[in-house]
């Protein structure tokens, strides 16, 4: 067995791991456990194509094999929190048909797979993005419980991914966004010019900030930029090939 080639394959299956686990955390009830195994993933995912770009070794089942993991930890996973918040939000306000509501929280992992399954077979999605990854969805839903949990976060952001109406609306958008004929911004560099960059630095700025500020807080927020300077500052083209900064 070549132990090299494979290393890359080991930490995505790591990645899997992490995202069985979240799953296992968030039907105990244990959702700040749960974030912390999809932040451990999202690392991981991350960590799978430095070392396969490093070694040389990127394979076509390495890609199956990070796409499958990717749909559990930043697919599944997500949408279990999301169905855990709702759920315990519309039990809370005592709303008729709470026990049905809360389901549509997993169209996250049902868009989830689409997104992951279009990524898979479209080779022009190198340097932005056609709709929302599905690593910045599972940013957005895995932090809320981080959110919730710290003890410094403003009350109106509390208040907002509190409400049942709201986590609904989420559900819904983030889905939405997965599948849009939109181009977002990747933070793949081709180089390090201001000129070809500047959408990326200034998201990285923005996200710093936001993070010194707000903490766990600001993650949400973080991907809401994204979302916005993508669509606002991205040049959008009509065809098959993303427009490239």
């Amino acid at each position: 067995m070549n132990i090299k080639k494979n290393i890359p394959n080991l930490i995505t299956l790591m990645n899997l791991l992490s995202g069985i686990l979240a799953i296992l955390f968030i039907l105990r009830d244990e959702l700040v456990l749960g974030s912390i195994c999809i932040t451990v993933a999202l690392v991981l995912d991350f960590l799978d194509g430095f070392f396969a770009r490093l070694l040389h070794v990127q394979s076509p089942i390495g890609e199956q094999l990070d796409s499958l993991s990717d749909l559990v930890s930043f697919g599944v996973a997500p949408g279990y929190v999301l169905w855990s918040l709702m759920r315990g939000a519309y039990l809370e306000e005592g709303i008729t048909f709470s026990g049905l509501l809360p389901y549509l929280a997993f169209l996250v992992p049902v868009f989830s797979a689409i997104r992951l399954a279009v990524f898979t077979i479209d080779p022009s999605q190198k340097y932005t993005f056609r709709g929302l990854p599905t690593p910045a969805s599972a940013i957005f839903i895995g932090s809320i419980p981080l959110l919730l949990a710290g003890r410094t976060t403003p009350l109106l952001l509390v208040n907002i991914f509190s409400s049942p109406t709201l986590l609904l609306i989420m559900a819904m958008a983030i889905s939405f966004l997965m599948v849009a004929p939109v181009h977002m911004i990747s933070l793949k560099f081709r180089n390090f010019s201001w000129k070809s960059n500047w959408l990326r630095y200034l998201l990285l700025l923005v996200a710093i900030l936001l993070i010194i500020l707000l903490g766990f807080a600001a993650f949400p927020l973080i991907i809401l930029c994204y979302v916005v300077l993508s669509v606002f500052f991205l040049p959008q083209r009509v065809g098959p090939s993303p427009a490239e900064l």
